[in-house]
Protein backbone atom coordinates (compact mmCIF):
# COMPACT_ATOMS: atom_id res chain seq x y z
CA UNK A 1 0.00 0.00 0.00
CA UNK A 2 1.26 3.57 -0.98
CA UNK A 3 1.29 6.41 0.95
CA UNK A 4 -1.21 8.22 -0.95
CA UNK A 5 -3.33 4.93 -0.66
CA UNK A 6 -3.14 5.09 2.84
CA UNK A 7 -3.76 8.86 3.63
CA UNK A 8 -6.76 8.65 1.44
CA UNK A 9 -8.81 5.91 3.22
CA UNK A 10 -7.38 6.84 6.40
CA UNK A 11 -9.12 10.04 5.88
CA UNK A 12 -12.46 8.99 4.37
CA UNK A 13 -12.97 6.93 7.32
CA UNK A 14 -12.26 9.78 9.81
CA UNK A 15 -15.00 11.84 7.72
CA UNK A 16 -17.34 8.98 7.81
CA UNK A 17 -17.27 8.70 11.81
CA UNK A 18 -17.28 12.28 12.39
CA UNK A 19 -20.13 12.80 10.44
CA UNK A 20 -22.28 9.83 12.62
CA UNK A 21 -21.21 11.41 15.61
CA UNK A 22 -22.44 14.75 14.56
CA UNK A 23 -25.61 13.72 13.44
CA UNK A 24 -26.28 11.19 16.09
CA UNK A 25 -24.52 11.20 19.16
CA UNK A 26 -22.99 15.09 20.25
CA UNK A 27 -25.91 16.30 21.36
CA UNK A 28 -26.45 13.11 24.11
CA UNK A 29 -25.31 12.98 27.51
CA UNK A 30 -23.41 9.80 27.54
CA UNK A 31 -20.31 11.57 28.04
CA UNK A 32 -18.07 8.52 28.52
CA UNK A 33 -19.53 6.57 25.36
CA UNK A 34 -18.89 10.01 23.10
CA UNK A 35 -15.51 9.85 24.61
CA UNK A 36 -14.39 6.01 23.80
CA UNK A 37 -16.32 6.16 20.28
CA UNK A 38 -14.42 9.46 19.13
CA UNK A 39 -10.86 7.99 20.19
CA UNK A 40 -12.19 4.28 18.58
CA UNK A 41 -13.20 5.98 15.46
CA UNK A 42 -10.00 7.89 15.24
CA UNK A 43 -7.78 4.68 16.15
CA UNK A 44 -9.57 2.50 13.38
CA UNK A 45 -9.34 5.28 10.78
CA UNK A 46 -5.88 4.77 11.37
CA UNK A 47 -5.98 0.75 11.10
CA UNK A 48 -8.93 0.18 8.78
CA UNK A 49 -6.59 0.78 5.68
CA UNK A 50 -3.92 -1.76 6.59
CA UNK A 51 -6.26 -4.17 7.75
CA UNK A 52 -7.10 -7.43 4.87
CA UNK A 53 -9.00 -9.92 5.32
CA UNK A 54 -8.27 -12.59 2.85
CA UNK A 55 -11.40 -14.42 2.98
CA UNK A 56 -13.33 -11.26 1.88
CA UNK A 57 -11.33 -11.02 -1.47
CA UNK A 58 -11.27 -14.81 -2.12
CA UNK A 59 -14.26 -17.07 -3.19
CA UNK A 60 -13.80 -20.96 -4.79
CA UNK A 61 -13.82 -18.85 -8.55
CA UNK A 62 -11.70 -16.27 -8.07
CA UNK A 63 -8.35 -17.11 -7.02
CA UNK A 64 -4.90 -15.47 -7.21
CA UNK A 65 -2.12 -16.80 -9.24
CA UNK A 66 0.85 -14.53 -9.10
CA UNK A 67 3.79 -15.06 -11.96
CA UNK A 68 6.99 -13.54 -11.73
CA UNK A 69 8.74 -11.81 -14.92
CA UNK A 70 12.75 -11.78 -13.86
CA UNK A 71 14.73 -9.57 -13.30
CA UNK A 72 15.39 -6.23 -15.98
CA UNK A 73 18.34 -4.55 -16.01
CA UNK A 74 18.30 -1.21 -17.07
CA UNK A 75 21.28 0.14 -17.47
CA UNK A 76 23.45 2.26 -20.28
CA UNK A 77 23.13 6.37 -21.14
CA UNK A 78 20.52 7.63 -19.02
CA UNK A 79 18.78 11.21 -19.60
CA UNK A 80 17.45 13.19 -16.39
CA UNK A 81 13.94 13.31 -16.42
CA UNK A 82 12.77 16.73 -16.88
CA UNK A 83 8.64 15.93 -16.48
CA UNK A 84 7.17 17.93 -13.79
CA UNK A 85 6.76 15.28 -11.09
CA UNK A 86 3.25 16.32 -9.30
CA UNK A 87 3.30 12.75 -7.24
CA UNK A 88 6.99 14.46 -5.68
CA UNK A 89 5.57 17.48 -5.24
CA UNK A 90 2.69 15.98 -3.07
CA UNK A 91 5.43 13.69 -1.15
CA UNK A 92 7.71 17.00 -0.44
CA UNK A 93 4.39 19.34 0.99
CA UNK A 94 3.15 16.49 2.73
CA UNK A 95 6.49 15.54 4.90
CA UNK A 96 6.98 19.47 4.93
CA UNK A 97 3.88 19.81 6.90
CA UNK A 98 4.55 16.88 8.65
CA UNK A 99 8.00 18.14 9.87
CA UNK A 100 6.50 21.82 10.83
CA UNK A 101 3.49 19.94 12.63
CA UNK A 102 5.77 18.21 14.65
CA UNK A 103 8.00 20.96 15.67
CA UNK A 104 5.04 22.71 16.18
CA UNK A 105 3.60 19.81 19.13
CA UNK A 106 7.32 20.56 20.92
CA UNK A 107 6.54 24.03 20.89
CA UNK A 108 3.01 23.59 22.89
CA UNK A 109 5.07 21.28 24.80
CA UNK A 110 8.05 23.25 25.58
CA UNK A 111 4.86 26.12 26.55
CA UNK A 112 3.21 23.70 28.97
CA UNK A 113 6.02 22.53 30.65
CA UNK A 114 6.91 26.61 31.33
CA UNK A 115 3.36 27.32 32.76
CA UNK A 116 3.79 23.87 35.02
CA UNK A 117 7.08 25.57 36.79
CA UNK A 118 5.71 28.94 36.34
CA UNK A 119 2.13 28.86 37.21
CA UNK A 120 0.21 32.04 37.06
CA UNK A 121 -2.05 33.99 39.73
CA UNK A 122 -5.79 33.25 39.09
CA UNK A 123 -5.00 29.72 36.98
CA UNK A 124 -6.80 26.28 37.08
CA UNK A 125 -5.12 23.93 34.68
CA UNK A 126 -3.96 19.90 34.38
CA UNK A 127 -2.03 17.88 32.40
CA UNK A 128 -1.31 14.48 33.09
CA UNK A 129 -0.55 14.19 36.80
CA UNK A 130 0.51 17.81 37.06
CA UNK A 131 -2.28 19.68 38.60
CA UNK A 132 -2.06 23.78 38.81
CA UNK A 133 -4.84 25.29 40.79
CA UNK A 134 -4.23 29.02 42.48
CA UNK A 135 -5.19 28.38 45.98
CA UNK A 136 -6.12 31.93 46.61
CA UNK A 137 -9.11 31.20 43.61
CA UNK A 138 -12.64 31.58 45.47
CA UNK A 139 -14.59 27.81 45.61
CA UNK A 140 -11.08 26.67 45.10
CA UNK A 141 -12.62 23.17 46.31
CA UNK A 142 -14.75 22.86 43.30
CA UNK A 143 -12.29 23.96 40.77
CA UNK A 144 -9.86 21.99 42.25
CA UNK A 145 -12.30 18.81 41.86
CA UNK A 146 -12.59 19.67 38.25
CA UNK A 147 -8.90 18.98 37.86
CA UNK A 148 -8.97 16.18 39.20
CA UNK A 149 -11.62 14.56 37.29
CA UNK A 150 -9.09 15.56 34.49
CA UNK A 151 -5.79 13.86 36.30
CA UNK A 152 -8.45 10.91 37.45
CA UNK A 153 -9.78 9.88 34.07
CA UNK A 154 -6.19 10.63 32.28
CA UNK A 155 -7.60 13.11 29.65
CA UNK A 156 -4.44 14.18 29.18
CA UNK A 157 -3.75 11.00 27.07
CA UNK A 158 -6.85 11.51 24.56
CA UNK A 159 -5.69 15.28 23.92
CA UNK A 160 -2.16 13.65 22.93
CA UNK A 161 -3.25 11.00 21.18
CA UNK A 162 -5.38 13.53 18.57
CA UNK A 163 -2.38 15.51 18.31
CA UNK A 164 -0.33 12.68 17.23
CA UNK A 165 -2.95 12.04 14.94
CA UNK A 166 -3.15 15.69 13.96
CA UNK A 167 0.19 15.28 12.70
CA UNK A 168 0.21 12.58 10.53
CA UNK A 169 -3.19 13.73 9.20
CA UNK A 170 -2.30 17.47 9.46
CA UNK A 171 -4.43 18.90 6.33
CA UNK A 172 -7.13 17.13 7.07
CA UNK A 173 -9.86 20.26 9.08
CA UNK A 174 -11.71 17.18 10.42
CA UNK A 175 -9.32 16.47 12.92
CA UNK A 176 -9.46 19.46 14.05
CA UNK A 177 -12.74 18.95 15.12
CA UNK A 178 -11.90 15.82 16.56
CA UNK A 179 -9.38 17.85 19.17
CA UNK A 180 -12.35 20.19 19.60
CA UNK A 181 -15.02 17.80 20.18
CA UNK A 182 -12.69 15.54 22.90
CA UNK A 183 -11.81 18.61 24.86
CA UNK A 184 -15.55 19.49 25.04
CA UNK A 185 -16.29 15.98 26.76
CA UNK A 186 -13.93 15.87 28.66
CA UNK A 187 -15.05 19.71 30.28
CA UNK A 188 -18.81 17.78 30.72
CA UNK A 189 -17.43 14.92 32.44
CA UNK A 190 -15.39 17.70 34.88
CA UNK A 191 -18.44 19.54 35.01
CA UNK A 192 -21.03 16.49 36.00
CA UNK A 193 -18.52 15.49 38.69
CA UNK A 194 -17.41 19.11 39.92
CA UNK A 195 -21.62 20.17 40.09
CA UNK A 196 -21.85 17.10 42.37
CA UNK A 197 -19.70 18.28 44.52
CA UNK A 198 -20.72 21.67 44.62
CA UNK A 199 -23.87 20.34 46.13
CA UNK A 200 -26.08 22.01 43.03
CA UNK A 201 -25.56 22.88 39.42
CA UNK A 202 -27.27 26.25 39.41
CA UNK A 203 -24.35 27.02 42.03
CA UNK A 204 -21.88 25.29 39.72
CA UNK A 205 -22.90 27.27 36.43
CA UNK A 206 -22.81 30.67 38.12
CA UNK A 207 -18.95 29.71 39.00
CA UNK A 208 -18.32 28.89 35.20
CA UNK A 209 -20.07 32.47 35.20
CA UNK A 210 -18.28 34.38 37.62
CA UNK A 211 -14.69 32.86 36.72
CA UNK A 212 -12.11 34.40 33.92
CA UNK A 213 -8.82 32.74 33.96
CA UNK A 214 -5.90 34.34 32.08
CA UNK A 215 -3.97 32.21 28.99
CA UNK A 216 -4.28 28.64 29.27
CA UNK A 217 -1.49 26.15 27.51
CA UNK A 218 -2.77 24.70 24.67
CA UNK A 219 -2.80 21.01 25.41
CA UNK A 220 -3.68 21.24 29.14
CA UNK A 221 -7.30 21.01 30.41
CA UNK A 222 -8.07 23.82 31.67
CA UNK A 223 -11.52 25.43 34.22
CA UNK A 224 -12.80 28.02 32.32
CA UNK A 225 -12.14 28.09 28.20
CA UNK A 226 -14.36 31.14 27.28
CA UNK A 227 -15.61 30.05 23.92
CA UNK A 228 -17.36 26.77 25.42
CA UNK A 229 -18.96 28.78 28.98
CA UNK A 230 -22.51 28.45 27.19
CA UNK A 231 -22.27 25.56 25.68
CA UNK A 232 -21.05 23.97 29.43
CA UNK A 233 -23.71 25.36 30.89
CA UNK A 234 -26.34 24.53 28.87
CA UNK A 235 -25.40 21.29 28.66
CA UNK A 236 -25.29 20.98 32.46
CA UNK A 237 -28.51 21.69 32.63
CA UNK A 238 -29.54 19.59 30.06
CA UNK A 239 -32.18 16.94 30.91
CA UNK A 240 -30.19 13.43 30.79
CA UNK A 241 -30.72 11.05 28.09
CA UNK A 242 -32.53 8.33 28.16
CA UNK A 243 -30.80 4.79 28.61
CA UNK A 244 -33.07 3.50 25.60
CA UNK A 245 -30.90 6.03 23.35
CA UNK A 246 -27.41 3.91 24.30
CA UNK A 247 -28.60 1.87 20.77
CA UNK A 248 -27.04 4.30 18.58
CA UNK A 249 -23.50 3.27 19.71
CA UNK A 250 -24.01 0.11 18.28
CA UNK A 251 -24.89 1.70 15.18
CA UNK A 252 -20.67 1.71 15.41
CA UNK A 253 -20.59 -1.97 14.68
CA UNK A 254 -21.70 -2.15 11.22
CA UNK A 255 -19.98 1.06 10.48
CA UNK A 256 -16.81 -0.65 11.20
CA UNK A 257 -17.98 -3.39 9.11
CA UNK A 258 -19.05 -1.53 5.57
CA UNK A 259 -15.57 -0.04 6.24
CA UNK A 260 -14.00 -2.34 6.53
CA UNK A 261 -15.52 -4.26 3.76
CA UNK A 262 -14.83 -1.32 1.26
CA UNK A 263 -11.38 -1.21 2.81
CA UNK A 264 -10.41 -4.90 2.00
CA UNK A 265 -12.55 -4.61 -1.22
CA UNK A 266 -10.54 -2.24 -1.96
CA UNK A 267 -7.43 -4.83 -1.84
CA UNK A 268 -9.48 -7.69 -3.07
CA UNK A 269 -9.65 -6.34 -6.69
CA UNK A 270 -6.01 -7.14 -6.84
CA UNK A 271 -7.05 -11.12 -5.64
CA UNK A 272 -8.09 -12.32 -9.52
CA UNK A 273 -7.47 -15.38 -11.11
CA UNK A 274 -4.79 -15.23 -13.33
CA UNK A 275 -3.93 -16.89 -16.77
CA UNK A 276 -0.96 -16.04 -19.27
CA UNK A 277 -1.03 -12.70 -21.28
CA UNK A 278 1.54 -11.59 -23.24
CA UNK A 279 3.23 -8.58 -24.68
CA UNK A 280 3.34 -7.66 -28.14
CA UNK A 281 6.43 -9.65 -29.71
CA UNK A 282 7.40 -10.90 -26.64
CA UNK A 283 9.56 -10.20 -23.20
CA UNK A 284 12.35 -9.47 -24.96
CA UNK A 285 10.47 -6.38 -26.39
CA UNK A 286 8.79 -5.20 -23.20
CA UNK A 287 12.27 -5.01 -21.64
CA UNK A 288 13.41 -3.31 -24.88
CA UNK A 289 10.72 -0.74 -24.14
CA UNK A 290 11.67 -0.53 -20.22
CA UNK A 291 15.23 0.20 -21.79
CA UNK A 292 13.98 2.78 -23.55
CA UNK A 293 11.97 4.51 -22.40
CA UNK A 294 13.83 4.99 -19.20
CA UNK A 295 14.77 8.41 -17.40
CA UNK A 296 16.47 8.70 -14.47
CA UNK A 297 15.42 10.87 -12.18
CA UNK A 298 17.70 13.97 -11.36
CA UNK A 299 18.28 13.70 -7.57
CA UNK A 300 19.15 9.91 -8.33
CA UNK A 301 21.77 10.74 -11.38
CA UNK A 302 23.30 13.23 -9.05
CA UNK A 303 23.21 11.03 -5.74
CA UNK A 304 24.39 8.14 -8.48
CA UNK A 305 21.34 6.05 -6.64
CA UNK A 306 21.34 2.16 -8.13
CA UNK A 307 19.26 -0.50 -6.96
CA UNK A 308 16.34 -2.66 -8.06
CA UNK A 309 12.77 -1.83 -7.35
CA UNK A 310 10.34 -4.68 -6.86
CA UNK A 311 6.86 -3.89 -8.82
CA UNK A 312 3.94 -5.79 -8.23
CA UNK A 313 1.10 -4.73 -10.91
CA UNK A 314 -2.24 -6.45 -12.88
CA UNK A 315 -2.56 -6.67 -16.57
CA UNK A 316 -6.69 -6.37 -17.00
CA UNK A 317 -8.78 -7.83 -19.51
CA UNK A 318 -8.33 -5.65 -22.15
CA UNK A 319 -4.36 -5.34 -21.15
CA UNK A 320 -4.16 -2.31 -19.82
CA UNK A 321 -1.05 -2.33 -17.31
CA UNK A 322 -3.03 -0.92 -13.97
CA UNK A 323 -2.52 -1.04 -10.17
CA UNK A 324 1.37 -0.71 -10.21
CA UNK A 325 2.76 -0.73 -6.55
CA UNK A 326 5.94 -1.19 -5.24
CA UNK A 327 6.73 -3.72 -3.09
CA UNK A 328 10.57 -2.71 -2.30
CA UNK A 329 11.81 0.60 -3.30
CA UNK A 330 15.10 1.75 -3.34
CA UNK A 331 14.56 5.30 -3.79
CA UNK A 332 11.41 7.67 -4.02
CA UNK A 333 12.75 8.86 -7.20
CA UNK A 334 13.42 5.33 -8.60
CA UNK A 335 10.19 3.92 -7.31
CA UNK A 336 8.42 6.42 -9.06
CA UNK A 337 10.06 6.07 -12.15
CA UNK A 338 9.42 1.93 -11.86
CA UNK A 339 5.78 3.12 -11.59
CA UNK A 340 5.97 5.39 -14.42
CA UNK A 341 7.14 2.66 -16.75
CA UNK A 342 4.93 0.10 -15.69
CA UNK A 343 2.06 2.39 -15.94
CA UNK A 344 2.55 4.35 -19.64
CA UNK A 345 3.41 0.48 -21.07
CA UNK A 346 1.80 -0.33 -24.57
CA UNK A 347 -1.07 -2.89 -24.02
CA UNK A 348 -0.20 -6.33 -23.51
CA UNK A 349 -2.03 -9.22 -25.03
CA UNK A 350 -4.68 -10.30 -21.92
CA UNK A 351 -4.76 -13.68 -20.44
CA UNK A 352 -7.82 -15.62 -20.70
CA UNK A 353 -9.45 -18.45 -19.30
CA UNK A 354 -11.49 -20.63 -22.09
CA UNK A 355 -11.53 -17.77 -24.69
CA UNK A 356 -12.52 -15.32 -21.54
CA UNK A 357 -10.38 -12.60 -21.05
CA UNK A 358 -9.13 -12.66 -17.44
CA UNK A 359 -6.71 -10.44 -15.27
CA UNK A 360 -3.39 -11.27 -14.15
CA UNK A 361 -0.81 -10.03 -11.36
CA UNK A 362 3.10 -9.90 -12.18
CA UNK A 363 5.99 -9.36 -10.66
CA UNK A 364 9.08 -7.99 -11.69
CA UNK A 365 12.39 -6.61 -10.52
CA UNK A 366 13.60 -3.70 -12.45
CA UNK A 367 17.27 -3.00 -11.83
CA UNK A 368 18.46 0.71 -12.48
CA UNK A 369 22.10 0.81 -13.46
CA UNK A 370 24.59 3.86 -14.49
CA UNK A 371 27.39 3.07 -16.80
CA UNK A 372 30.86 3.33 -15.23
Amino acid sequence: MTLISFLLQANLCLLVFYFFYRLFLHKETFFTWNRVYLLVAVCFSFVLPILRFEWLSKSSASKELQLKIGDILVEGTVVANTNFDWIQLLYIAYFSGLGIAVLFLFYKLWHLRSRIRNPQQGIAFSFFRFKRVDPNLADFETINRHEEIHVQQLHSLDILLMEIAGIIVWFNPVIYLYKLNIKTIHEYLADEAAARFAGSKKKYALLLLSRGMGVIPELSNSFIRHSEVKKRILMLQRERSAKQSLWKYLWIVPLLSTLLLCSSAIKGTKATRTFDAVFPGGLAKFVAYLKTATKYPAIDLKNRTEGKVMVTFIIDKDGNLIDAEVKKGVSPGLDQEAIRLISNSPKWIPGNENGIPVRIRYDIGVNFKLKK
